[in-house]
């Protein structure tokens, strides 16, 4: 089913709402390589007559850089802010990593996520599996 026309009941039974859309790059992305049409769908919901009707705010995350995210999107009155997550100062990370007990001081900056997963990032091995399929 198209989710365009599977969306707009929804959205209009939540008007005024906040919709998150995560990893939303190939719905931003630029239309000056390949036609995206639920870009314009996302346009409609931010400015025009949907958008008037449903009054709803839109966080998106991606992972792209600002510079791959439409020209209509990033225009006066559609887009308000755009937050990089970027990597903490050095001591910083070292100021969360010992508020979360970890005993190390790194010497590099880290990423939030790799700070609150710092066990997990640092002793992560993927298990192989040795069959696939159904056991007997």
């Amino acid at each position: 089913m198209n989710w365009r026309i599977s969306m707009t009941p929804f959205l209009l039974d939540n008007r005024n709402s906040v919709l998150v859309i995560e990893d939303s790059e190939e719905l931003i992305s630029s239309r000056e390589q390949v036609r995206n049409s639920n870009l314009s769908m996302l346009l409609n919901l931010t400015d025009g007559l949907l958008g008037e009707s449903v009054g709803i705010q839109i966080i998106a995350t991606f992972n792209t850089d600002a510079k791959n995210i439409d020209k209509t999107l990033l225009g006066k009155g559609r887009l308000s802010t755009i937050y990089e997550f970027e990597s903490l100062a050095l001591d910083r990370t070292n100021a969360l990593l010992n508020k979360l007990n970890h005993q190390i001081e790194v010497t590099q900056p880290l990423a939030i996520a790799d700070i609150f997963n710092f066990e997990i990032s640092t002793n992560y091995q993927p298990k192989l599996k040795k069959a696939v399929g159904f056991r007997n």
